[in-house]
């Protein structure tokens, strides 16, 4: 909503949804991570379960430092893209990040998740947007510790969303690329960004 009514999307034909197993089950306005939200502020002027709505610009006003911080970083593509590779991560690194990623059970979360994605998926039909869903792979240290529960979970959740709906869902989780594509265990540098685009390029039902 924000981007139709900033800029003039009259000529968008698809929209490619990111997500991730654990995708239904997580808020993270909620999560460790949960300060990050404020780089969200600026447009959305929310923090969700955060801060209290009528705190949220105070808040954001002495995090002001990290906001521009994050912006800085945001923006930096080629920073971003040069951090740490993924090579240099080891297998506990993975195994840690998939139980912290997964340890979850918040049917709160779950339900408010599948609301927000129904309405998602509305707003685009309403303009002749055509959804795709996609699922990104991520270092083997990490998707191996990954249990088959979680898939099926997220997928009857997913489903239900759907309703029905004929939408192409392309899942590379368990796709292996070298740990040389990645500079964290679940996002690609430079190469592997490359090489995964032309991919999905080629796989995209357009």
């Amino acid at each position: 909503k924000y981007l139709y009514e900033t800029y003039d999307l009259s000529n968008l034909k698809y929209v490619i949804i990111g997500l991730s197993y654990y995708s239904f089950e997580y808020d993270m306005s909620k999560s460790s991570n949960a300060w990050e939200s404020i780089r969200y502020y600026p447009e959305m002027k929310n923090l969700h379960n955060l801060v209290d709505e009528k705190y949220c610009a105070k808040y954001c006003k002495e995090k002001e430092d990290e906001i521009n911080s994050l912006k800085m970083l945001m923006y930096n593509f080629d920073q971003v893209f040069e951090m740490k590779n993924g090579q240099e991560l080891d297998e506990s690194q993975g195994e840690q990040q998939a139980k912290a990623d997964y340890n979850k059970n918040y049917p709160n979360t779950v339900w408010e998740n599948k609301q927000i994605l129904k309405e998602y998926i509305t707003y685009l039909e309403a303009r002749k947007v055509k959804p795709i869903f996609l699922i990104m792979p991520a270092m083997d240290c990490y998707t191996r510790y990954v249990k088959e529960i979680d898939k099926e979970a997220f997928y009857k959740n997913l489903y239900g969303v759907l309703e029905g709906r004929k939408y192409q869902i392309l899942d590379y989780f368990k796709e292996y690329y070298p740990n040389s594509y990645y500079y964290h265990i679940t996002h690609f540098n430079k190469i592997g960004s490359i090489t995964f685009t032309k991919r999905l390029n080629e796989d995209i039902i357009w």
